[in-house]
């Protein structure tokens, strides 16, 4: 995927019909579409959800055992 444009928002934004309406409208002039994450998608709107793609993100780290081990240090565990 090519992203042509991103809008920043602070993280748990209440989206407001306005912003996604606004943003729905930059992406067709643009021939494209409004893409967000799975995380986000469900503070849309319920009325434009249908009109926003939920993209799927998740985490995976290279060396499970050195991520417990920090972990377990940060919190007295070790």
């Amino acid at each position: 995927a090519d992203i042509i444009m991103a809008q920043p928002y602070p993280d748990h934004h209440p989206y407001q019909a306005h912003e996604i309406e606004t943003l729905l409208r930059a992406a067709a002039d643009n021939g494209c579409d409004l893409v967000t994450t799975e995380k986000d998608h469900v503070r849309v709107p319920e009325s434009l959800q249908s009109q926003v793609i939920p993209f799927p993100v998740c985490l995976a780290w290279k060396d499970d055992a050195a991520l417990q081990g920090f972990l377990a240090a940060r919190i007295g565990l070790s």
